[in-house]
């Protein structure tokens, strides 16, 4: 099951791709994160276990 949080999508809408994957939550043991900056880079996050 995705999560998509769009927190940043509106944020430059001239920008593109800029924040559209602002953050991709699966339900993997401890939560891994996909965030996307606007550099087109893409960083992944663990969270601690919720």
């Amino acid at each position: 099951m995705w999560n998509l949080q769009t927190r940043e999508k509106l944020r430059d809408p001239v920008g593109g791709h800029r924040g559209v994957i602002s953050g991709i939550a699966h339900n993997w043991p401890g939560d891994l994160v996909v965030t996307a900056g606007w550099d087109h880079t893409i960083r992944f996050r663990r969270f601690p276990g919720r």
